[in-house]
Parts: structure tokens; C-alpha cells; sequence
């Protein structure tokens, strides 16, 4: 029988379900989907795979398993294996920060896709998976979902992009400073209240990925290149002022309003 996943490695598997969405798993449920060891690289690996797929329109972010993540596997994930036996402190923060970055850029790779990433999330969504969820592009949870800003219980700050991408998402850095001092849970209800998700669905795991399913193929539809456009004007408005955006976003369409997809009969519906 051949096998739904394309692409497999240790922590995920891409599962395409038409010629232009996918479905990244997360893919160890037996664990929780934790992040142990080679997670970061197998993400990046995986993202790499689907970056590579010309036809790659939308990728739904999902997890197997009862919880979408409980974060760092705190059981596998260790500093004394990445700093071996180097005893300097100056080499040993240099260490340190360069796996710290290699984390992050392996989230950041859903960001700075071509494509748009939605999250779909159900059960724990805790520390690092919150990371992981803030680089999406869009976010659906169930009314069961719970997250965490959990790293204050571990003694460290949240450092692969909570703390810099929560606070553009929601507009509140009330709440994201309580959440991050405390360390305290908070719902699926409440996490769309705030604006970190859009969509809350009253169901499971199969419920939340329908729907994220469901808005994959609807973007889909549309252009691929508008798509991709407006998710660089978006990016990059994020980071500046209102007239550099504006700028931006008139050097990519003096290039892409020459496009055949613009040229084509648009498919508006009746009013």
C-alpha cells in the first residue's frame, strides 16, 4: 500500500490532499508532539520540501494525537549536549545563541514561505508550540484548546518569537506581559476573544482541521501570485511605517499587475 506521506522524517510528515494544499503533521503523538532533539531541523527540512513543491498553494499545520503540542521535550532537550565539554563562557554563550537562532529560523521559515500556513489547533498548544503557532499566517482553535506562555515555569524567557510576534498579533502587550510573567494556561475561547486565532471551532481535532481545510482550498483558488504578494506586503508592513509599506507594496505590483492572472476575467460573484 503506498504510503499518504510524500515526505516523512522524524518529527513530521507532509500529507497532500489536492495539487496545491498540504497538510504538515506534526507526527508524534505518542510523545505529545514535543520537541526533543531534531525537531527544529526536521521542521526546517520539511519546509524546505514544501517550498520546493511549485504547486504549493496553501499548507495546513496540524498535529496527530490528542494535544496539537506540549512543547520542549524537557526529558530529551539539553543544554549539556550542546555545549559538550567547552567550559569557557564566552564559547559557551556563543553555543548557546547559535542553536538558539537555528530554532528560530526554522519557525520563521512558515512566515517567510511563499505560501500561507494555518495552524489548526486543538488540545495543549504550550511554550514552543505557541512559538510555533505565532509564525503562522492564520490561526483556528477549538473551544478545548488550551496554550501557555509556559517558559517563566521552567526559569527562562519564551525565545524563539512569542514575545516578539504575540504582541503584533493581539495588539496587547498587557496581556501577553501577564500571560509571559505568569505562566498561566489560558482557553480557545479566550485565545480568539484576544485575536490570536480567527476562527473557534465547537468540535475535535477532525472538526478544526475541516475547517482549516476548508479556508486551504478556498485561498487556493485565487491567484497564487496575489496571494504571495499580499502576504509580503503584510510581512513587511508589520516591520514599517505606513508610507514604506505603501512603497513596497507599489514596486511588487509594478511587476505584478503584468501578470496573466491579473489580465484574466475576474470570477466575481453577483451582487
Amino acid at each position: 500500500m503506498d504510503s499518504p506521506y510524500p515526505y516523512k522524517n522524524g518529527a513530521f510528515a507532509v500529507e497532500p490532499v489536492s495539487d496545491t494544499v498540504s497538510i504538515l503533521w506534526l507526527n508524534c503523538p505518542k510523545r505529545l508532539n514535543s520537541m526533543g532533539d531534531f525537531f527544529w531541523s526536521d521542521l526546517s527540512a520539511a519546509m524546505d520540501y514544501l517550498n520546493n513543491q511549485t504547486d504549493a498553494r496553501v499548507v495546513v499545520l496540524a498535529a496527530k494525537g490528542i494535544h496539537f503540542s506540549a512543547g520542549l521535550d524537557v526529558k530529551e532537550f539539553s543544554l549539556d549536549k550542546i555545549l559538550g565539554n567547552t567550559e569557557d563562557v564566552g564559547r559557551r554563550a556563543a553555543t548557546i545563541q547559535l542553536s538558539l537562532k537555528l530554532m528560530q529560523n526554522s519557525f520563521s521559515q512558515l512566515e517567510s514561505s511563499r505560501f500561507p500556513v494555518i495552524a489548526a489547533i486543538h488540545g495543549a498548544c504550550l511554550g514552543g508550540a505557541l512559538d510555533l503557532i505565532c509564525a503562522a499566517d492564520i490561526r483556528i482553535c477549538t473551544t478545548e484548546s488550551v496554550f501557555s506562555i509556559m517558559e517563566v515555569h521552567l526559569s527562562m524567557a519564551a525565545d524563539l518569537g512569542t514575545l516578539q510576534r504575540l504582541p503584533k498579533i493581539i495588539g496587547s502587550h498587557s496581556f501577553v506581559r501577564e500571560a509571559a510573567f505568569t505562566g498561566r494556561k489560558f482557553s480557545g475561547s479566550e485565545a480568539y476573544r484576544i485575536g490570536l486565532c480567527s476562527k473557534l471551532i465547537d468540535g475535535d481535532h477532525e472538526a478544526v482541521l475541516q475547517e482549516a481545510l476548508q479556508l486551504a482550498g478556498t485561498i487556493a483558488s485565487k491567484s497564487p501570485l496575489a496571494v504571495a504578494t499580499t502576504k509580503q506586503s503584510l510581512n513587511y508592513s508589520r516591520e514599517h511605517c505606513v508610507q514604506d509599506g505603501l512603497d513596497y507594496i507599489a514596486a511588487l505590483n509594478g511587476a505584478a499587475l503584468q501578470t496573466k492572472d491579473f489580465m484574466a476575467p475576474p470570477p466575481f460573484a453577483k451582487l
